[in-house]
């Protein structure tokens, strides 16, 4: 294995959290906790597409059935959802606690799971709702 060239992204304040790649659009989504954007970056090239101002991401989905990205942002507890092609944020998802999110491990997307980042809770969110389901 070989260690290839460093992305360098503009403007970097601090640390990333958690990279996620949406393989369609051959892009990397960096959670850029420091910069609280959810940083956009073109495959193979390393070019940065956008820096979403999202707060500070701590881990990302990408949903290719409703054509978003999710972004759970622990401090506001929400999730920034994002559209995959204007890379504008569409709506949020208020969440009774910090929450981090992973990739699901199924295909199915008619609803993913969030964790409570300091407590004991499991939210499911419904992406076509745009809500937490346990929120009414």
């Amino acid at each position: 294995m070989t260690l290839g060239r460093p992305i360098v992204v503009p403007g970097t304040k601090g640390r990333f959290d958690y990279l996620q790649v949406d393989e369609k659009l051959n892009r990397l989504l960096a959670a850029h906790t420091i910069n609280k954007t959810l940083d956009i970056i073109s495959l193979p090239d390393g070019k940065l597409v956008k820096s979403v101002s999202t707060g500070a991401v701590q881990g990302a989905v990408v949903d290719t059935d409703h054509n978003k990205y999710y972004a759970s942002v622990s401090a506001e507890k929400k999730l920034a959802i994002i559209d995959r092609q204007t890379l504008e944020i569409t709506g949020t998802v208020s969440l009774p606690g910090p929450p981090r999110m992973r990739s699901p491990t199924t295909q199915r997307t008619e609803w993913f799971y969030v964790c409570h980042d300091d407590g004991e809770d499991v939210w499911v969110v419904d992406p076509s709702a745009q809500k937490n389901r346990d929120s009414g």
